[in-house]
């Protein structure tokens, strides 16, 4: 998990050998829509498309200076709803970590419910970079993902990163109820080379981020890299109006506010992002 300064702490569920394989490491996997201790975790796969990946290699790159990590469906479903809707944007790579070996490993998967984690660059402004993490990872996962995902894409040149991500209210410790703050709010981490302070009150130890959150603001804090973290506490995992309007000071509150929509055009699009793809979806509604 991460503290409040935004350490990562991988904690083994068993004692691991010296000598064992170094894929031993890897005790967690995905199973249904939970994760089975009994099982190796498969490795993170990131594929990007090849007219991006002649971007990476060019001698003389124009690097991304912003960077957008989406974790978890509601994050992700978010970020849809009030950006890329209606910004033309270009999918450039995906990054994953619970494909199962009857999944698609390609980039044809252009569902929001896919297993897949989409990464997109807007193509009015493409040193903009989306990346879009849908699915629950293992906190060595999410240390893979961080660095073959930010180490491609130069983030060591970022000019802010962006993480946005929820938790149940139900986790949120506090002396005040969690009925009488307003459900859903929001709760802040920034790194020490952020000039600013973010809009809304920082996250109140002994309250935590951890796995993929987590493993990116520490990276953005080893490599000197601004960055803020908004955590969104909900008593739902649906995308609805209320987490719409709660999250949208977060998103407005970086360099992309200009390009977001209002509240008001985001409903257009909640409905069909949150259209059940399959019948276990239907538990829920």
């Amino acid at each position: 998990m991460a503290t409040y300064f935004g350490e990562v702490n991988v904690h083994g569920s068993r004692a691991v050998d010296d000598d064992d394989d170094e894929s031993d490491e890897f005790q967690h996997v995905e199973n249904g829509n939970g994760i089975s201790p009994t099982k190796k975790a498969r490795p993170v796969i990131v594929r990007w498309t090849p007219a991006f990946q002649c971007v990476i290699q060019a001698k003389n790159p124009t690097p991304p200076s912003i960077c957008v990590v989406a974790c978890g469906p509601l994050a992700t479903g978010f970020l849809h709803a009030c950006l890329l809707a209606h910004e033309e944007s270009e999918t450039i790579g995906l990054a994953v970590g619970q494909f199962s070996p009857s999944a698609s490993n390609s980039l044809s998967q252009t569902n929001p419910e896919d297993c897949a984690g989409f990464i997109y660059r807007l193509v009015s402004q493409p040193t903009v970079i989306i990346c879009q993490a849908n699915t629950e990872l293992t906190p060595e996962q999410a240390t893979q993902w961080t660095k073959q995902v930010l180490g491609d894409l130069k983030a060591g040149s970022f000019t802010y990163v962006g993480i946005l991500c929820s938790e149940n209210c139900s986790k949120y410790v506090n002396s005040k109820p969690t009925s009488d703050m307003g459900v859903p709010f929001l709760r802040a981490l920034k790194t020490s080379f952020f000039r600013g302070k973010p809009f809304c009150p920082y996250l109140e130890q002994p309250n935590t981020v951890s796995d993929l959150p987590a493993a990116v603001m520490t990276y953005c804090q080893i490599h000197n890299i601004p960055a803020t973290l908004f955590v969104c506490y909900t008593q739902t995992n649906c995308l609805d109006l209320a987490t719409v309007e709660a999250l949208l000071p977060a998103i407005k509150s970086t360099p992309l506010k200009d390009l977001v929509q209002d509240g008001s055009k985001v409903t257009e699009h909640l409905h069909e992002y949150s259209k059940p793809t399959n019948t276990d979806s239907l538990l829920y509604i």
